[in-house]
């Protein structure tokens, strides 16, 4: 019976308005993520109890969408214990989700304006800064020759002309390189770290190898084979 109530409160279409309509990159309380569902999803927010809520965003941190800190503090008025939480979406989980979306509408001569249009559109309080994305597009894409704001797929990866900066993104992948580098136990094709990488949420193949291109030309932990495979030099 317990089970069925718990299945209730955490159903998919739960889970999914706390994403979209209640959580963002900033801690918020479990009554703020709710005030903020009822003044952007409407009604729908009527579902959930602060109760419901803990018991959807606990899901959520389970699944990795999510964080939670513990608030609880004792109340000055009674002595007593006033259990709380403070939640937030997960490291990167927005980053990864318009990263994507970007990669599937990019093609040929694809203008900034519709790239970001469309994110907006879909993404809503979610959308990322112009900056974000016109950096994301330099980082992984070509831009025209004349008219700026057109951008298309490179016909290639190239090579980092400057060391990459290592942000916590870029340590991710690193390590995810060397794991599947010393599981395997010797050389590695590109197919097989894009196998193994495909089953991960977020991952994304065209920074994966632009994580690859940069440690090859400035580190010294990473080396390829006249075949094409990579090796760990460590």
């Amino acid at each position: 019976m317990w089970d069925e109530i718990l299945k209730a409160k955490t159903g998919p279409m739960k889970l999914a308005f706390a994403l979209r309509y209640g959580l963002t990159n900033e801690w918020q309380s479990t009554e703020q993520v709710i005030f903020r569902m009822r003044e952007t999803g409407k009604r729908t927010a009527g579902d959930f109890s602060k109760n419901t809520a803990v018991v959807v965003f606990k899901k959520l941190v389970r699944q990795g969408k999510a964080q939670m800190k513990d608030s609880s503090h004792v109340s000055n008025a009674d002595g007593k214990t006033r259990h709380d939480y403070e939640w937030k979406l997960a490291d990167d989980i927005v980053k990864a989700e318009w990263e994507s979306k970007v990669d599937a509408m990019i093609s040929k001569d694809t203008p900034f304006e519709q790239i970001y249009k469309r994110l907006a559109d879909e993404l809503k309080f979610h959308t990322p800064s112009m900056k974000e994305v016109g950096q994301y597009l330099k980082d992984n894409y070509q831009r025209h020759k004349l008219w700026s704001n057109l951008w298309s797929k490179k016909d290639s990866i190239s090579k980092a002309k400057a060391k990459a900066v290592e942000t916590k993104r870029y340590q991710v992948y690193s390590k995810f390189i060397k794991k599947v580098l010393k599981d395997e136990g010797g050389a590695f094709g590109m197919q097989g770290f894009l196998d193994t990488g495909n089953k991960l949420k977020g991952f994304n193949e065209r920074y994966l190898k632009y994580v690859i291109s940069d440690a090859i030309d400035h580190d010294n932990w990473l080396g390829q084979l006249k075949d094409g495979d990579y090796y760990l030099k460590e």
